[in-house]
């Protein structure tokens, strides 16, 4: 499942994002915030990066 946030501003990603840093980092690039989810017998298991309409889901890489 791929969750997409409508984040606009920096201050949405302190009040509800699980990781506010990714959040950040997507809207200062021009993307959304986004989570793949995905289900297990152990729980869920959730893949944080940022998402366009272009390019679709992507991991954020390490700088």
């Amino acid at each position: 499942m791929l969750r997409v946030f409508p984040t606009f501003r920096p201050e949405e990603c302190e009040d509800w994002a699980i990781m506010p840093f990714v959040c950040k980092r997507c809207l200062w690039e021009g993307k959304r915030y986004a989570q793949q989810i995905r289900f297990f017998e152990d729980g869920p298991h959730r893949t944080h990066g940022c998402y366009t309409d272009k390019k679709g889901f992507t991991v954020l890489e390490e700088k």
